[in-house]
């Protein structure tokens, strides 16, 4: 089995010094016009020394109808440009590869931030949501791409593009509800149809040399793990992307399809051919064993979340203990604060139920699904403290 800190290289771009990455994790701590804030910078420059091979920011927006919630940075305005090359040129000084996740809501924008009306793939009455014109496809292709090219320009060394949890590539991907006709709708080679011409689009803008990835998600309102490996083995044999970021959920859980059973989700997934590309796997890491054993399932790296909220230095942490392993949840304010994690940050992970201690129940389970009776007004401002599962009127609550 090859070793955590084994260098891994990619078909493009830098080497990765270990196989140990962060992935972009939603904080809502940039409130000025998508412009990474003071607080975003803290806490992801405390995690450049913490020996990740692999860095991300959040999501950061294409434009300026794509935000879900407040305090997401964004990438389409050359004001948020100053501090993404101020975040890029320290990831990459504490010996990280830099990234930056690229994304559009769709359906799930919110309009009360963005001023417009939400669009997606199909008509959403319930969110108050159009289906796009098949022209405006065409302009939201390019504006991933041009996108890309400026985080080029920032000095990252490479981009994901977020195909996952249920943001607008993935509501593309919906064999539920994308009945589209114009040729990005209805199978899976047009559903998928977006997310192909992106990448395309991206490579044709970017240098030789600059990294390209991909996140895709599987269940809990996703596409199924059939067409999950399907798109997987595309993206990957076809030259597309230099890395896929698989995000589990839980990696080592049994999938919910009956027709993938008898073992854990991650061997599934990664049962599939890959040409030249990496794949990393994201889903409840939060141990050295566990990390190890997503590289024995065939993982080329692993991508950790609440790990690296809780723990700047992971990585540097395994090194000096093989057992390693990230500390239980709920956790205190002041720990969170004491990594970094400023309170905007903490209204987030109130989100979360169990993550937070004295906070109460979260709006979502640990696994992505949301808790019965919440009121969404909340996804606006970030005001989760006192917005809380147990205590939400059912006859307030939004779509669920």
């Amino acid at each position: 089995m090859t070793d955590l800190f084994t260098p891994l290289a990619f078909p493009r771009g830098p080497v990765m010094r270990n196989r140990m990455a962060m992935g972009p994790l939603t904080n809502m701590q940039s409130p000025d016009g998508g412009r990474m804030s003071d607080a975003e910078y803290r806490w992801l420059e405390m995690r450049t020394a913490g020996g990740f091979g692999m860095m991300s920011t959040c999501a950061a927006n294409i434009r300026g109808d794509s935000d879900q919630m407040a305090g997401q940075i964004g990438i389409h305005d050359d004001r948020q440009l100053p501090q993404l090359r101020r975040i890029a040129a320290a990831m990459k000084s504490g010996g990280n590869i830099a990234l930056t996740q690229i994304n559009h809501g769709g359906l799930r924008a919110n309009p009360d931030i963005t001023g417009t009306q939400p669009i997606g793939p199909y008509d959403e009455p319930e969110w108050g949501g159009r289906a796009m014109r098949t022209e405006e496809i065409a302009h939201l292709i390019e504006d991933f791409a041009a996108a890309a090219k400026r985080a080029e320009a920032c000095g990252f060394d490479g981009v994901e593009v977020h195909g996952a949890h249920v943001q607008m590539i993935a509501q593309f991907l919906d064999p539920r509800r994308n009945l589209r006709t114009d040729g990005y709708g209805g199978s899976l080679e047009g559903r998928s149809r977006l997310l192909i011409e992106i990448l395309k689009a991206v490579r044709e803008r970017c240098g030789n040399g600059f990294l390209l990835g991909v996140r895709l998600s599987v269940e809990r309102g996703e596409i199924n793990l059939d067409e999950f490996r399907r798109l997987s083995e595309r993206v990957m044999t076809e030259g597309l992307v230099d890395f896929l970021d698989m995000s589990l959920w839980d990696c080592f859980k049994e999938p919910d399809d009956p027709n993938f059973k008898g073992k854990p989700i991650i061997e599934w997934a990664l049962d599939v051919k890959r040409g030249n590309a990496k794949v990393g796997v994201a889903g409840k890491i939060r141990s050295a064993e566990k990390a190890r054993a997503c590289m024995a399932a065939g993982a080329d790296f692993v991508i950790l979340g609440r790990a690296a909220i809780l723990h700047d230095d992971f990585p540097r942490q395994v090194a000096a203990n093989p057992d390693f392993a990230m500390r239980p949840l709920p956790v205190s304010i002041d720990y969170l604060h004491a990594k970094g994690v400023s309170d905007a940050f903490i209204g987030y992970l109130r989100m979360w139920d169990g993550f937070v201690a004295d906070s109460g129940p979260g709006m979502y389970t640990e696994l992505g699904t949301m808790m019965e009776g919440v009121d969404l007004s909340c996804f606006a401002t970030g005001d989760f403290a006192d917005v809380q599962a147990a205590t939400a009127d059912p006859a307030q609550a939004g779509p669920s």
